[in-house]
């Protein structure tokens, strides 16, 4: 059942759904019955009417009202797009009408014209007052106890009973053409002059064009590139937690099997509980509890952190292929082999089919019944993915799309460019949702996707980028790590259970020949920067952290571990809440609540 409604609901096939009604009447009622359409003209106004309006609840509100109130996450602005969206919503609109104008009867018009008047109504409540507060989409299930789901269908049917039973208290076809005339017409008003309100914030942003010129951004150049004799490279897999591995490895036994001399550290733990500002922390060890401005951080975070300017004294270039553009600094992307300044667009096309869907995945995720909602997940990413059909900049940006890497690595390999050394820092999506690439790295959009074939997709990329590795001789050569950002992220006021990052490390020179060993030693992200600078002979000293490459068994026995987890409440972010872990990290019950609570100032 839930497979036939996704595909039922999936915006893509709603053209086919809606073209089925001109089809069915035109051979049921004109064929088989022999009638003629019956034209009236005050019948037909309430269709056109009642159309109109669950157009407008549907696609065209929902969509500008998120859009524009979440501008600074999208990359296009909305007068980018509005004759794309314009001519999406003209081609939905004339389907709709040549499948509501072509029934034959003045009364199966009525019936349609109701049925669109009840879901605009039921749609219209839901996201004015049942949905409650919703968290920011990332991709994720949005989790409704079921319980709030039985009473929200219970809601539907009540308003869908009263809502037909005033249709019917006259009982002549002038009453309710009356009804759902002014009735459609009151609601496209009442939400129109609703969207009129967003308009000075529009102004205040500046969002009417978004065309970006003389951008700095970190490209994919040497994404695919070693140098000739030492590398540091490392893999951070968004979200990946211990969890999710376990549950790739009963599906792919063998999934690791090509990391051959790595250490696996199963109890590890992140000191943040999402990618901002667990990635910062684990490239600077500074932390970050919202008391200044995102940006602010950062660059103070990079100053302070002396590991990025030593990497010049041990003749080390370095890369960073970061998915979010502020994670590290300004100052310290320059000097990334792969930092493109003042770069501009070449090419850039919308798509009006893709800018279509893109509203109805809106509409449909803010309208529809609480226990549809995850029909349509989506994320500011995957919209711009419909909506942009093609951008190209004077050099490659690297962007949050692990299949495009995948594909790209693929087809080109690992090649030894003229680097002496050289770091590279890898941020792929990883486990993270949604859940859009297959076990080969295939990008798919037909199908929902298991999140257990994402997990084994981004692991057999690592395992492809070792065997290149091993091919030119350069695995020996090689300091490699992979680590997650943070383990599961979840959303809530309190941590509900253990969250454990995957950690693996294959330091130098290690016997390439033996398999992937497990250690019980007490990790942490936070010994990801000590283990880079002891293994690259880099003098620096660090408060917290350890070099993972040179432990003696049970040194870190009695080490005592923090994770501040971030606070949810109501569907806003709030603060972070500090956990001390006194013992293995894998049971929760060695996880101390403890009193300290930092409430954010600034929020991302």
């Amino acid at each position: 059942m839930n497979a036939g409604l996704y595909l039922v609901l999936t915006p893509a096939n709603l053209s086919w759904i809606i073209a089925l009604p001109v089809l069915i009447s035109l051979i049921a009622q004109r064929v088989i019955l022999g009638k003629e359409i019956e034209r009236d003209k005050k019948s037909d106004t309430a269709l056109i009417l009642a159309i109109c309006l669950l157009h407008v609840t549907y696609c065209i509100c929902p969509f500008i009202e998120t859009f524009l109130l979440n501008s600074r996450e999208f990359t296009v602005a909305f007068g980018q797009i509005i004759l794309s969206l314009i001519l999406g919503w003209i081609i939905i609109s004339a389907l709709s009408l040549a499948a509501g104008l072509t029934l034959v009867t003045t009364e199966a018009k009525l019936w349609m014209a109701s049925g669109m008047l009840n879901l605009a109504i039921c749609g219209y409540i839901q996201g004015a007052i049942l949905n409650g507060s919703m968290f920011l989409l990332e991709g994720k299930d949005y989790v409704v106890p079921y319980g709030k789901q039985l009473i929200n269908i219970l809601i539907w049917t009540a308003l869908t009973l009263g809502i037909f039973a005033l249709l019917n208290l006259g009982k002549t076809a002038k009453y309710r053409v009356k009804v759902i005339t002014y009735g459609s017409a009151f609601l496209i008003a009442i939400q129109l002059i609703g969207l009129v309100g967003l308009i000075p914030q529009v102004i205040n942003k500046d969002e009417s064009s978004k065309q970006e010129t003389n951008v700095n951004y970190l490209s994919t150049v040497g994404l695919n590139e070693i140098a000739q004799d030492k590398n540091v490279i490392v893999f951070i897999l968004d979200t990946y937690d211990e969890d999710f591995l376990e549950e790739a490895l009963l599906t792919k036994p063998d999934l690791l099997d090509n990391f051959t001399g790595f250490t696996r550290f199963p109890d590890t733990v992140s000191q943040f509980s999402r990618t901002f500002p667990s990635l910062t922390y684990i490239m600077t060890h500074e932390p970050y509890y919202g008391e200044i401005p995102r940006n602010e951080y950062v660059n103070n975070a990079f100053e302070k952190c002396s590991f990025w300017e030593k990497l010049d004294d041990r003749d080390y270039s370095y890369y960073l292929y970061l998915i979010a553009k502020s994670d590290a600094s300004l100052e310290a992307e320059k000097k990334a082999l792969n930092f493109v300044e003042a770069a501009n667009i070449v090419d850039e096309k919308f798509s009006s089919l893709g800018c279509l869907e893109a509203t109805l995945y809106v509409g449909e995720f803010r309208l529809l019944p609480l226990s549809l909602k995850n029909l349509t997940g989506y994320t500011s990413e995957s919209l711009e993915e419909l909506i942009i059909k093609e951008r190209l900049w004077e050099k490659p940006l690297y962007e949050e799309n692990d299949s495009k890497v995948i594909k790209t690595f693929k087809e080109e390999g690992l090649n030894v460019n003229s680097d002496k050394n050289a770091l590279r820092i890898i941020h792929l999506m990883g486990a993270h949702a949604p859940y859009v690439m297959d076990a080969d790295g295939n990008k798919v959009k037909d199908r929902k996707v298991s999140p257990v074939e994402q997990y084994i997709g981004s692991l057999n990329y690592v395992s492809a980028y070792l065997s290149e590795l091993k091919r030119l001789g350069k695995y020996d050569d090689s300091l490699i790590i992979v680590a997650a950002d943070h383990g599961e992220n979840y959303v809530s006021e309190k941590l509900p259970e253990e969250t454990n990052p995957i950690l693996f490390i294959k330091p130098f020179n290690v016997d390439s020949s033996v398999q992937i060993k497990e250690s019980d030693e007490r990790a942490s992200l936070e010994d990801i920067l000590p283990t880079i600078s002891t293994e690259i002979g880099m003098n620096e000293s660090y408060d917290k952290g350890f070099d993972l490459a040179n432990l003696k068994k049970n040194d870190l026995a009695n080490r005592t571990r923090e994770h501040w987890f971030t606070v949810v409440k109501d569907g806003n972010r709030t603060g972070v809440l500090r956990y001390e872990i006194t013992g293995d990290s894998r049971d929760f019950s060695n996880w101390t609540e403890t009193d300290e609570y930092v409430e954010y100032i600034y929020v991302e």
